[in-house]
């Protein structure tokens, strides 16, 4: 039978049932304690009259409220960031901005699915069937309520909607609203710390806007869940969970505690539970009443982590589904990131069951003293068609495992091949001994210091280099600056990539590869120039020296020219789909003599990037200013070529203009022929954060420095030296201004690269000027202490 009549068939049994009347009434006194709780049920006196009624809100005898509805249609339509970040549209006198609803309200109103009663919405009035089938007509539902002239004011139930919404999941495709399931272990009224309508749950931290989590306590329940937000409570799947992997913290006098997705719950029990020790337990009734413990775990050198394991002496791991990891610091625990598991380390223990790694304990600290680097080779592809190398002198090439492990010894110029079907070489060289990477597109003078290590993948491989920090160093510095800026300036280069480097280091993005960092841009260069004496005696005067803020060390960005003014690193990159982030670097003037002002104003902007005379000690540099012209064509040309390429990598940093006003995040493959370009918002060094596009097709808003570079890309850049570089792959910095031409675009700018940080060249004019390592890197990391990682102090001197 048709979806459709189905539904409509429950609508009247439902209402045969006659369910409206009393039980609304009880809701809505339920509603009421609601509010008068600041939108949250947390007295139990004051809702007990409702319990049974909305605890939990299930059955076909709870009416699903309007507030609730806005919610749930919101989710669908937008994600949470979205959500708060819409214009307030709305102005209605029972819908104040302080309630969990205003913003799911207020979205649902802005997406034109929900609408008020003249100037109230009435958020918690029930959805009548009327309401529901004009809903469902809007969002092109092929459900029917069947509603006639008699039974269109009924009340909706929330299992009745919860169909219905769900089915419009199904017939969207939505991919991002999730049913998952959670075992609730605390709520604001079990710690009045935690926000209201926030709950921890043994998958983590989850918002229940609009939900009751009390009654839920210690039970495992289906929801649908977008990111973090629960957009609907679907059904209570056990009253008796098992919490699968927690850590027991302690287990004396008849009790334990136990620790799961970020809470401590303290249970009676009978049983002897190991402290430290993980285990999955079933609770019943407020108690620990049975577990089941993991063997003994095992501790090994991680050597990749994708989805599964690989260690050095246990080989591969698939990871359960449940996989938590943990931080122990003094007998308790704490919920750690996946990257605490450090490539390249032991710091953690294993507890695996039937070839599968169910949790891991980090214990310790890992040893600071080597870095795994990823090889790039052609392109910056990291995966290798084919492997040669050849060392300046003896190594050994051990491989297998077992009965099956070998070694053999290659002489000074034989060259190493995988050949053989071994998924795993390592190559260890003899004291002095460096390695030529003849397959990898390098150039003939390289040469590599320390291990390297070549992995199968597929039928190709990939290559990772293993060598201690300072030796790593030697390998960044003549790739990154020039080793005629002299040795103040790369000293402060030194310091700055090598916190760069340990920043990196504990990001651990390349765990799937088995490395820390890589050899390109997007970690910092290595190995793209022979080392030399110059830069060798930087890293050496500043071995081990790092720039540290509030304890720890900063991520200490790096480029290569600023346009006279540097950039916020939050005002440039994104956390994850946040932007603009918080923390990082700020922004700083770099020029002397007249002020222009506040440079995240477009006025002062434009007079700053237009004028090339700005007495900046950068100034001549070439790319301290340039200009580019590009025809409509050229632009949309550009844009179109690489608009669904970054889309595709953050969906959140490029919003499509919808139908209703707003801007979302929806597929963009091409804008058609552009418009025109508006910049809608600068940072605070004038670098564009936001740029609105305009097209035939659809008008999009491009956010962060990277995707507006990327969508433009001149045919010919003329510097402020008189020098033109054609075909440049994209925009030399996000520092420019943009007039519209009578058959394009012109673009006046500074600076080269992101713009956050250390300018490389602002650092050789600071030299040359006479400044020392220490007073060039004040000048672009304001406030930073610059310390040994052991935090043993150090002060620069001059020469």
């Amino acid at each position: 039978m048709p979806y459709h009549k189905t539904l409509a068939n429950r609508v009247n049994a439902l209402l045969k049932k006659r369910i409206s009347a009393a039980l609304c009434v009880v809701f809505i006194i339920a509603l009421a304690a609601y509010s008068r709780t600041n939108g949250a049920f947390d007295d139990p006196a004051v809702f007990a009259g409702a319990r049974e009624a909305a605890a939990p809100p299930l059955g076909d005898d709870l009416p699903v409220s309007r507030a609730l509805t806005a919610k749930m249609l919101a989710l669908a339509f937008a994600d949470i960031n979205e959500i708060n970040n819409m214009p307030s549209v709305i102005s209605f006198t029972d819908t104040p901005p302080d309630k969990w609803y205003y913003k799911f309200i207020n979205a649902a109103v802005s997406l034109k699915i929900l609408s008020g009663y003249g100037d109230e919405f009435r958020p918690e009035k029930p959805l009548s069937l009327a309401e529901a089938q004009s809903i469902l007509e809007k969002i092109g539902s092929r459900a029917d309520f069947l509603v006639d002239g008699g039974n269109g004011d009924k009340a909706v139930s929330y299992a009745l909607w919860l169909e219905a919404y769900k089915n419009f999941l199904k017939e969207k495709g939505d991919a991002n609203i999730l049913e998952k399931r959670l075992v609730v272990l605390a709520g604001k009224a079990q710690n009045p710390e935690l926000p209201s309508f926030f709950a921890v749950t043994d998958k983590g931290g989850v918002m229940f806007s609009g939900f009751v989590t009390d009654p839920y306590i210690d039970r495992e329940i289906s929801v649908l869940m977008k990111n973090d937000e629960v957009a609907a409570v679907c059904a209570v799947t056990s009253d008796e969970p098992s919490l699968k992997n927690c850590y027991i913290t302690k287990c004396s006098g008849g009790s334990v505690t136990l620790f799961s997705g970020g809470a401590f719950r303290q249970y009676k029990t009978r049983l002897a539970l190991t402290p430290g020790s993980v285990s999955d337990v079933k609770i019943k009734n407020g108690e620990a009443v049975s577990a089941d413990a993991y063997a003994e775990p095992f501790r090994d050198e991680i050597i990749s982590f994708n989805g599964e394991f690989s260690f050095k002496n246990h080989g591969v791991y698939k990871t359960s589904e449940n996989f938590a990891v943990y931080a122990e610091k003094d007998g308790s625990a704490s919920i750690a990131p996946r990257q605490a598991l450090l490539v390249g380390t032991d710091v953690a223990r294993f507890y695996e069951r039937n070839g599968e790694v169910f949790a891991a304990v980090v214990d310790k600290a890992p040893e600071l003293g080597n870095i795994r680097v990823l090889i790039s080779g052609s392109g910056g592809a990291y995966l290798h068609d084919s492997v040669k190398i050849q060392g300046d002198g003896d190594f050994l090439v051990e491989s297998g495992e077992g009965k099956a492990a070998y070694s053999q010894t290659y002489k000074k110029g034989e060259i190493f091949s995988p050949l053989g079907g071994d998924a795993f070489f390592r190559l260890s060289p003899a004291d002095g001994v460096r390695f030529k990477l003849l397959s990898a597109g390098k150039a003939e003078e390289i040469a590599y210091r320390g291990k390297i290590e070549v992995s199968r993948r597929g039928g190709k491989f990939v290559l990772v280099n293993e060598l201690p920090m300072e030796d790593y160093l030697r390998g960044v510095l003549p790739s990154e600056m020039p080793a005629g800026y002299g040795a103040e300036a790369l000293k402060a280069q030194a310091v700055a990539a090598r916190s760069f480097a340990y920043s990196q280091y504990y990001a651990n993005r390349y765990h799937e590869y088995g490395a820390n960092v890589d050899d390109t841009t997007q970690c910092q260069v290595y190995n793209n120039a022979p080392e030399t004496a110059q830069t060798d005696a930087a890293v050496a005067a500043t071995r081990g020296l790092c720039l540290f803020r509030q304890g720890g060390v900063i991520p200490a960005y790096f480029f290569s020219t600023s346009a006279g003014y540097t950039a916020a690193s939050g005002e440039v990159w994104a956390d994850g789909a946040v932007f603009p982030a918080s923390g990082g670097t700020t922004a700083s003037k770099q020029y002397a003599g007249g002020d222009f002002g506040d440079l995240s104003a477009e006025e002062n902007a434009r007079k700053f990037f237009k004028d090339w005379d700005v007495n900046s000690f950068e100034r001549d540099f070439p790319w301290f200013r340039w200009r580019a012209a590009m025809s409509a064509a050229e632009v949309t040309r550009s844009v179109n070529a690489s608009i669904a390429a970054r889309s595709a990598v953050n969906p959140a940093l490029i919003k499509t203009l919808a139908s209703d006003g707003s801007y979302r995040s929806l597929p963009a493959d091409s804008v058609g022929d552009v418009l025109n370009l508006e910049v809608l918002r600068r940072g605070q060094g004038g670098n564009i954060m936001e740029l609105k596009i305009t097209g035939t097709k659809r008008t999009v808003i491009v956010y962060t420095e990277y995707n507006v570079r990327a969508l433009l890309r001149p045919g010919q850049i003329e510097r402020r030296d008189g020098s033109f570089v054609e075909n440049f792959a994209l925009m030399p910095s996000a520092f420019f201004a943009v007039d519209k031409t009578a058959d394009g675009f012109a673009f006046y700018g500074g600076g080269y690269g992101h713009g956050a940080g250390l300018s490389q060249n602002g650092a050789k004019a600071l030299a040359d000027k006479g400044l020392n390592a220490l007073d060039i890197l004040k000048q672009y990391y304001d406030g930073a202490e610059i310390k040994e990682l052991r935090y043993s102090a150090f002060t620069f001197h001059k020469p």
